[in-house]
């Protein structure tokens, strides 16, 4: 038996999900939520980005939208109020990503980045 043949079958120990691990606990959507979480506080380190928001924030910010979450422009996504300033628990917002879409156009146009017809919604402006 060659050693490639040894770790590929992985003997004693399971090829599926180990809930017992898991650091958030062995609820499924928690466990979603926490590797969102830490994709999004390792973008932004890549980024070189603040970073000032815990799993706890993070998870009361999505309360009860969670499922809500996704990638069409009706869907919702995290993002900064202020992008100068660093990810904090005052300076995120929960909107679609249509409003999303709406406010990057609208910093490039401001920029002189580019032309566009987008007209900006500021409801995003106002958190729940």
């Amino acid at each position: 038996m060659t050693t490639a043949t040894r770790i590929n079958n992985r003997i004693g120990k399971g090829t599926g999900p180990r809930p017992h691990v898991w650091k958030s606990g062995p609820n499924e959507t928690d466990h979603d939520s926490y590797r969102a979480w830490l994709q999004c506080r390792n973008q932004a380190n890549f980024r070189k980005e603040g970073w000032d928001l815990t799993f706890e924030q993070w998870q009361q910010h999505w309360a009860g939208m969670w499922h809500r979450r996704g990638r069409t422009s009706q869907e919702l996504c995290i993002t900064r109020l202020d992008c100068s300033r660093p990810w904090a628990d005052d300076n995120v917002i929960i909107i679609t990503r249509r409003q999303h879409a709406q406010r990057k156009s609208g910093v490039r146009v401001s920029l002189g980045l580019g032309p566009s017809d987008v007209i900006l919604d500021q409801s995003w402006a106002a958190k729940p």
